[in-house]
């Protein structure tokens, strides 16, 4: 996929990408990035990015994915948490995982209780 975006032979993106598969796998074994980070960290090398700036993606704040959260189920009141969970996903868009998504809306219906 990558290849036919960037326009690039895929032994030509193997030949970039082959040195960092182990950096990149050991940051997914130590959550240092989420699995929808991955391809955008290996076009961002593919472009000519450092490996050391691509890693690092920009994640929100905890604090302000808990403020949207709950604005979230402050908008729409009275859904299921999965309901409120497809909304997270839709509008974080890669900013959280869908584990700690959950936590945070479990913690959040479980004050409202």
């Amino acid at each position: 996929e990558i290849s036919s975006k960037e326009n690039k032979k895929l032994e030509e993106i193997e030949g970039i990408i082959g040195d960092y598969y182990g950096d990149i796998l050991n940051a997914l074994n130590k959550k240092a990035l989420l699995e929808g980070d991955v391809k955008e960290i290996m076009t961002n090398v593919i472009r000519g990015e450092s490996f050391e700036k691509a890693i690092k993606i920009e994640k929100a704040e905890h604090s302000e994915i808990e403020e949207k959260i709950l604005n979230i189920i402050k908008k729409k009141p009275g859904l299921n948490a999965n309901a409120y969970m497809g909304l997270v996903m839709g509008e974080m868009k890669g900013k959280i995982d869908g584990k700690s998504a959950m936590e945070i809306i479990n913690k959040i219906l479980g004050l409202k209780k």
